[in-house]
């Protein structure tokens, strides 16, 4: 697994983030199995006006719909 590459990713996401005017924080959730990205996502918060589209609930809600899991 290349964490270095997956990090980058999520910085990307953290730019798209800034340059939308959102705290900039990206975020990629990895299957470890398969090195493939399963969901990305940045905050979303002031967009939405919501404070529960932060990145992290964001990749957890998503992430367990595309797996059908709820862990």
């Amino acid at each position: 697994m290349n964490i270095n590459y997956f990090m980058n990713e999520a910085i990307k996401e953290a730019n798209y983030a800034y340059n939308n005017n959102e705290v900039p924080i990206g975020g990629v959730l990895v299957d470890i199995k398969t090195n493939e990205i399963i969901y990305r996502s940045y905050n979303r918060v002031n967009k939405e006006k919501n404070a529960m589209h932060h990145c992290e609930i964001d990749l957890i809600i998503h992430s367990c719909i595309i797996l059908a899991r709820k862990y």
